[in-house]
C-alpha cells in the first residue's frame, strides 16, 4: 500500500512539474545556449580529471567542438527515442533532455575522487568486432581506468535507471520501458564505439585486418586535406600533436553531420510545416549553383595536381558543401526579414508573408544557420573556414542595413560574382596541394567574377513590380519593365559567351551561342518564371563538364 501511495504521489509531482515546464517556453536558441552552459562546466571538470596524453588542458578548438558535438548528436538522439516512447511529453522533451543532461557534470568528479585526485583517461573504445561484443554485453567492458571510466558509467547507469523509471511511470508499459533503455544504450555504445565501427567498416571491404589505431593514423597522415588544420604558416611540434588534431577534424566532421540528420529528423517531426516551407525557401538552384562552383574549384585545383582523396577528405568536403548551404540559409533568412514589404508584392509564397513563420522565427533560424555555418566551415580547414566568413560577410552588407548594398545597381552584381568566386576558391583551396593565392589562374579568377555578375541579374526581373515600390535601383528596375528584362537577359546571354575564353577552348561556344539565346528568350518572355533560366544553366554546366573532361 505504501510502495502504491509514493507511485502516487511520484505521478501527481511528475503531472505538476510537466506543466511547470509547459509554461517555460524555451526557445531553440535559449535551448543551445542551456546546452552549451553544462557542457562547459563538464569540459572544465573534465580538464581535471581526465588528463590528455600531452598533459596540457584540452582547451583547443578542434578538441572542444569535437566534444560539443558529440554530446550533441547524443543528445539529439536522446530527445527522438523519448518522444516516441512518451509522446505525451513530446513538447516539452527538449527541457526535460536538459535538465537529465546535467547528470554529465558527474563523471569527471568521481573519476578525480575515485583515483585520489590522479584522475582517469576518458575515451572512444578502440576495439575489434569480439571486443566490441564483450563489452556491449559487460556494460562498456572491463577496464574501468581507462576509455569508459567509473564516472562515465556511473552517469549512464543513473541516466537509463532514470529514462527507464520515468517512461514507466508516464506509459505504465514495462515493455515499453525496457525497449526505451535498451534504444538508449544502443546509442550510447555505438556513439562511444564510433573508432572501432569505422575500422570493421574498413576491414570488411578492404579485406584488411589492421587494428583502430593503425587504421585511423593511415587515414589522418594520408589525407589531402590535414594541412588545412592549421594555418599553411605553422607546423604540428610533434606527430602525436598532428594525430590528435587530425582525429578531433576528423570525428568532429562525422558528429557534425550526424547532427545535422538528427536536428533535421527533430524540426521535421515538431515543426513540420515551418521546416518544409525553410526548405522550400532555400532556392534549391542557387544552393546548387554554389556547390557546382565548389565542385569546379576542386576540378581546377585536381588539373593542376593530380591527387586522391580519401573518407576523410570526402568528409571534409561534405562539411564545406554543408557549410556554405547554412552560410547560404543565413543569407536567405536575413533577406527574407528586411524584404517583407518587397515579398508581400512579388514573392507572397515565401514564409514570412505566407505566414508560416514570424520574423522572430526567422531570426532564430538565421542565428542557428550562421553558428552551423561558421562551425563547418571551421571543420573544413583552415581555408574553407576563411572563404565562409567572406561569404557571409558579403551577402550580409549586400542585404542588411546600413550598407544594403542590393539598392545599388553596379556594386550588388559585383557581389555576387565575388561570392561565386569565393565559393570557387574555397573548393580549390580545401584539396589543393598549394596554399598560395598565386598558384589560382588569374584569367579563371576574372572570367568567373566577370560571368556570375553577369548572369544572376535574371533573378531581379521577377521582384520588378516590388523593387521598385521599395525604391531598390536594380538594373531591371532602371530600364523598367519593358526594357529591363531585355537589358538583363542580354547581359545573361553574354556571361555564356565569356565561357570559352575562359575555358581556353573555342569548342564550348558550340554550347554557350545557344544557352545565350535561350536565356536572352525566358528573360523577355511574359510571364517571367525563373526556374527555366537554371534548368539552362544546369544543361550548359553538364555540356561544359563533356567538353573539359573528355580525353
Amino acid at each position: 500500500m505504501y510502495y502504491l501511495t509514493m507511485i502516487e504521489k511520484i505521478k501527481v509531482m511528475m503531472e505538476r512539474s510537466k506543466v511547470a515546464i509547459e509554461n517555460m517556453k524555451i526557445s531553440p536558441v535559449e535551448w543551445l545556449i542551456t546546452f552549451s552552459g553544462i557542457l562547459m562546466i563538464r569540459f572544465f571538470f573534465e580538464s581535471l580529471s581526465s588528463p590528455s596524453s600531452s598533459g596540457i588542458v584540452a582547451s583547443d578548438a578542434p578538441t572542444l567542438i569535437h566534444y560539443y558535438l558529440f554530446f550533441l548528436s547524443v543528445s539529439l538522439a536522446l530527445m527522438l527515442v523519448l518522444q516516441y516512447a512518451v509522446p505525451t511529453w513530446k513538447k516539452i522533451i527538449p527541457t526535460v533532455t536538459l535538465f537529465a543532461l546535467t547528470l554529465i557534470t558527474v563523471p569527471p568528479v568521481i573519476d578525480w575522487i575515485v583515483s585520489g585526485g590522479k584522475g582517469f583517461s576518458m575515451a572512444y573504445l578502440f576495439q575489434t568486432p569480439s571486443e566490441m561484443v564483450l563489452s556491449f554485453l559487460t556494460f562498456f567492458g572491463l577496464s574501468l581506468k581507462t576509455g569508459i571510466t567509473v564516472g562515465i558509467r556511473v552517469e549512464l547507469a543513473l541516466m537509463l535507471i532514470g529514462v527507464g523509471w520515468f517512461v514507466y511511470l508516464v506509459s505504465k508499459s514495462l515493455k515499453r520501458s525496457s525497449l526505451t533503455v535498451l534504444a538508449l544504450y544502443i546509442v550510447m555504445f555505438v556513439a562511444v564505439s564510433v573508432p572501432g565501427i569505422i575500422t570493421t567498416i574498413s576491414n570488411t571491404f578492404t579485406a584488411s585486418h589492421a587494428t583502430s589505431h593503425e587504421f585511423l593514423q593511415n587515414t589522418i597522415t594520408s589525407s589531402q586535406t590535414l594541412a588545412n588544420n592549421i594555418h599553411g604558416t605553422l607546423r604540428y611540434s610533434s606527430l602525436e600533436r598532428l594525430l590528435e588534431i587530425g582525429f578531433d577534424f576528423m570525428i568532429a566532421r562525422i558528429w557534425f553531420i550526424v547532427t545535422i540528420v538528427l536536428a533535421s529528423v527533430w524540426f521535421l517531426t515538431n515543426f513540420k510545416q515551418q521546416t518544409i516551407a525553410t526548405i522550400k525557401n532555400s532556392r534549391l538552384e542557387r544552393t546548387a549553383h554554389y556547390i557546382f562552383l565548389i565542385i569546379l574549384g576542386i576540378f581546377v585545383a585536381y588539373h593542376q595536381v593530380h591527387f586522391s582523396l580519401n573518407w576523410n577528405d570526402y568528409l571534409a568536403l561534405i562539411t564545406l558543401f554543408l557549410a556554405f548551404y547554412f552560410s547560404w540559409m543565413f543569407a536567405v533568412s536575413m533577406n527574407d526579414i528586411y524584404d517583407v514589404d518587397i515579398d508581400q508584392v512579388s514573392n507572397q509564397s515565401r514564409p514570412i508573408p505566407e505566414g508560416v513563420m514570424n520574423i522572430s522565427d526567422t531570426k532564430a533560424s538565421a542565428l542557428i544557420f550562421l553558428l552551423l555555418s561558421l562551425v563547418g566551415g571551421y571543420l573544413a580547414g583552415y581555408y574553407a573556414f576563411f572563404c565562409v566568413l567572406a561569404f557571409t560577410a558579403l551577402y550580409y552588407i549586400y542585404s542588411i542595413p546600413p550598407l544594403r548594398l542590393k539598392r545599388a545597381p553596379v556594386l550588388s552584381v559585383v557581389i555576387i560574382g565575388f561570392c561565386s568566386l569565393i565559393a570557387v576558391i574555397a573548393g580549390f583551396f580545401t584539396v589543393s596541394t598549394f596554399k598560395e593565392i598565386s598558384v589560382f589562374p588569374a584569367g579563371l579568377l576574372a572570367g568567373i567574377v566577370i560571368m556570375f555578375s553577369l548572369l544572376p541579374q535574371t533573378k531581379d526581373i521577377k521582384d520588378i513590380e516590388g523593387d521598385s515600390a521599395a525604391g531598390i535601383k536594380t538594373l531591371a528596375t532602371i530600364f523598367g519593365s519593358i526594357w529591363g528584362p531585355r537589358v538583363v537577359g542580354g547581359l545573361a546571354g553574354i556571361a555564356y559567351l565569356v565561357v570559352p575564353f575562359v575555358a581556353n577552348n573555342m569548342a564550348v561556344f558550340i554550347g554557350a551561342i545557344p544557352a545565350a539565346g535561350v536565356t536572352y528568350w525566358i528573360s523577355t518572355k511574359k510571364p517571367y518564371t525563373e526556374r527555366p533560366i537554371f534548368i539552362v544553366y544546369g544543361l550548359f554546366v553538364v555540356f561544359l563538364a563533356i567538353i573539359l573532361l573528355r580525353p
